[in-house]
């Protein structure tokens, strides 16, 4: 799942290397949505992603981050419409326009009777949900992993080195990224209580091991996984390597 600013700390890596590179579209996830419908619920439909230019040509990756680093910058992207929240929702982030807090908003996030914007239900149902196509078909090639900062270079270290890009023309460039925001202030690990971990645990129990991920970070030495060993199941609501 792409985030804007590892996207352009990516894209601006790759471009500076001559590596020609294409961004999908945002698919309005960072714009105005309505309340009802949204074309964001209908992102996992056929053809969204074979109409982008230079999809076939091209070698596919996207990023998905640690759940519980994903899930703060969700709440602290951006605010809902202040003077009339009822006619839309700003952004991913919106919702918390209805949960004053963090705690709150998790709490939301875990239960699934709680008011959710309907136009945003697939981030709450199984976040990672934008990478596969209607089938469960895996549409990136790889998955770059970023538990931490390290890891994220790591990985787009060897893919630069697979395109033939020596390390020595790398080197200067890879710790420019910066993914800050004015609303989130702290490490994302000082704004979950013990009993926040828990319930999101459970809740992400599934794509915590499908990735490799836990509260701190990854679980294993992976910084990179193969789109072809990971299915999703929109049936089960399961990530795996086959499904029938």
């Amino acid at each position: 799942m792409h985030h804007l600013s590892l996207i352009s700390y990516i894209k601006v890596l790759f471009q500076s290397l001559g590596i020609k590179f294409y961004n999908p579209a945002h698919m309005r996830c960072n714009a105005n949505i309505p309340l009802y419908p949204d074309p964001t619920d209908s992102i996992p439909c056929d053809g969204v992603y074979k109409e982008q230019e230079g999809f076939e040509e091209s070698l596919r990756f996207c990023v998905v981050r640690n759940p519980f680093d994903w899930l703060t910058s969700y709440y602290f992207h951006t605010h809902g419409e202040e003077k009339a929240p009822w006619l839309g929702v700003k952004g991913v982030g919106g919702i918390r326009y209805f949960y004053s807090t963090f705690e709150k908003f998790v709490e939301a996030y875990c239960d699934g009777e709680q008011y959710w914007n309907i136009g945003l239900n697939e981030f709450r149902r199984f976040y990672p949900f934008q990478i596969f196509d209607e089938h469960g078909t895996c549409q990136s090639h790889l998955i770059l992993k970023n538990g931490n900062n390290e890891e994220l270079q790591s990985a787009c270290t060897l893919l630069a080195m697979s395109f033939g890009i020596p390390y020595s023309s790398l080197e200067k460039k890879l710790n420019t990224k910066t993914n800050t925001s004015s609303a989130k202030k702290e490490d994302y690990r000082k704004y979950y209580t013990s009993k926040m971990i828990d319930r999101l645990e459970v809740k992400w129990e599934n794509i915590l091991s499908a990735f490799g991920y836990d509260f701190n970070g990854s679980t294993d030495e992976k910084f990179m996984i193969s789109g072809k060993n990971v299915r999703y199941s929109n049936r089960k609501n399961l990530v795996g390597k086959k499904f029938v």
